[in-house]
């Protein structure tokens, strides 16, 4: 753990210098390339981890190089690709007078110094879920395959096209159900585009509040990596005149005061320093902090999610036993969302959880294998 703690500050301490226009203090021989390389894959920080040190002259071996090179080439043919191809959804969505709002990632990425560091392994669109079934013929009809996924639907085509057309923000079997419900009619508190017909966007103050809530949510259902961190860095470099009143109000509402005051302070306290980070100089609750970043990859882990319930009883068996009960039973609300016939004929639902446990053996039984294999390694 200490050897992946330091690649990761090694790692941070590129990006930040490149993202604060900071000459790096350390020479390439005290970094472990080829480490930095794969932990900045791990959490989808490729291409601005390869732009930060070619920022800086840094000289890579010539293998790694050739490779790193490769994946900064797709990664920005992909950016490029999914723009246009967003534009296209737009405006079927404009000619169709469906109003929309951009999510996340495709609106993270401009404020960026250039957006091919932001990397996107899909791009989100709200719309009014009145319209689900013209969008669902639509991407059918261009050659996209559907999956239906409770509050939206994924839309996948090769080689690399990934779309998640959302309903809705947040469902309401997640740990906290006053998301779901201040995000419920989100319309309420968009914008109107200036530039389009259909088109809304978050306030700035809004939008923090939803990336803040969105990357709560994975942090405590398998954590979410270091890019989030950058993410939120970066997106108050570019915001430095935020309603903090407002923005503190409306997180202590949705009990998650606590968590964004402890992301920004620690964005304070590393991302802006002069010196080089060093891990000897970071107290204990820092080091914890960023070990949940750092292990969880870009989308948190099963490893993660199976730790922190088991970790919630004072025996490991009971843990592990209460975890199993919570995957076979699930909430009644995650029927609604994910298999809404048992959730109408309620009366079904002996049979629905039967389903759902044969389901899963028939269609997932690798992932199923997985799991088992995590909970008896759980310690």
């Amino acid at each position: 753990m200490h050897n992946n703690l330091e690649s990761a500050i090694n790692l941070l301490y590129v990006i930040l210098c490149g993202l604060n226009n900071k000459a790096i203090q350390i020479s390439e021989k005290e970094i472990n390339l080829y480490d930095l390389y794969e932990l900045s894959k791990a959490h989808s920080l490729t291409a601005i981890t390869l732009l930060c040190l070619k920022k800086q002259n840094i000289i890579l071996p010539n293998d790694l190089y050739k490779k790193w090179e490769h994946d900064l080439l797709l990664i920005a043919s992909k950016s490029v690709a999914m723009d246009v191809e967003r534009n296209k959804i737009i405006s079927f969505l404009e000619d169709n007078k469906i109003w929309y709002l951009p999510l996340k990632g495709v609106l993270l990425k401009d404020m960026y110094p250039d957006p091919v560091m932001r990397e996107m392994s899909d791009n989100d669109i709200l719309f009014d879920d009145r319209f689900q079934k013209i969008i669902w013929d639509y991407m059918i009809s261009r050659g996209y395959k559907a999956n239906h996924d409770g509050k939206d639907d994924a839309f996948i085509k090769k080689p690399f096209y990934n779309f998640e057309m959302h309903m809705s923000l947040f469902a309401s079997y997640y740990a906290n159900p006053k998301w779901e419900l201040y995000f419920r009619n989100v319309k309420q508190i968009l914008v109107k585009d200036d530039n389009n017909k259909y088109g809304y966007h978050f306030t700035d103050e809004d939008f923090y509040i939803y990336i803040t809530t969105h990357e709560y949510k994975h942090y405590v259902e398998g954590g979410t990596g270091l890019r989030s961190l950058i993410d939120r860095f970066v997106f108050l470099k570019n915001k430095p005149t935020l309603d903090w009143d407002y923005v503190e109000n409306i997180l202590c509402e949705l009990e998650l005061l606590d968590y964004e005051k402890k992301c920004r302070e620690f964005c304070e306290r590393y991302f802006l320093t002069e010196n080089v980070i060093q891990l000897e100089s970071m107290d204990e609750d820092s080091l914890l902090f960023l070990k949940r970043f750092v292990l969880s990859g870009t989308y948190g882990n099963l490893d993660n999610v199976i730790s922190d319930e088991v970790d919630k009883s004072n025996s490991k068996t009971i843990g592990k036993i209460r975890y199993c009960f919570k995957r076979l039973f699930p909430s009644i609300n995650v029927f609604k969302y994910h298999y809404p016939f048992f959730y109408k004929h309620k009366w079904l639902m002996p049979i629905g959880y039967i389903y759902r446990i044969i389901y899963k053996l028939i269609k997932r039984h690798k992932e199923l294998l997985h799991e088992a294999m995590l909970i008896l390694k759980a310690k």
